[in-house]
């Protein structure tokens, strides 16, 4: 393996191995496996086909439209979807640093 080779996995496990990426990856798990959040992000879904499928329909879009603000709202504002997204602006900005380093 060369330096260059050497270095850059080097580099790779000093970022796994980093206490933010570890909690960015167990939290991340944590939403993928909860059963509410599933179902919440499916019912988000199953309102955004139905709100452009009636488009046509002014008050039954307005209507879909309201519940999808409303289970959006709800996802958005649930603990663990707020942890990883404030995670995920921090992961973000740690490995743009790390860019930045390289540059």
């Amino acid at each position: 393996m060369s330096n260059f080779e050497t270095a850059l996995a080097n580099l790779k496990q000093e970022i796994y191995d980093d206490e933010l990426i570890k909690e960015y990856f167990r939290v991340r798990d944590l939403v993928l496996k909860n059963e509410e959040l599933k179902e919440l992000k499916q019912q988000i879904n199953d309102l955004q086909v139905k709100l452009s499928l009636n488009m046509v329909n002014p008050e039954l879009h307005a209507t879909y439209k309201r519940d999808y603000e409303q289970l959006l709202n709800k996802y958005n504002l649930h603990p663990l979807i707020s942890n990883f997204t404030f995670l995920q602006s921090e992961v973000h900005d740690f490995l743009q640093n790390i860019a930045d380093l390289l540059e």
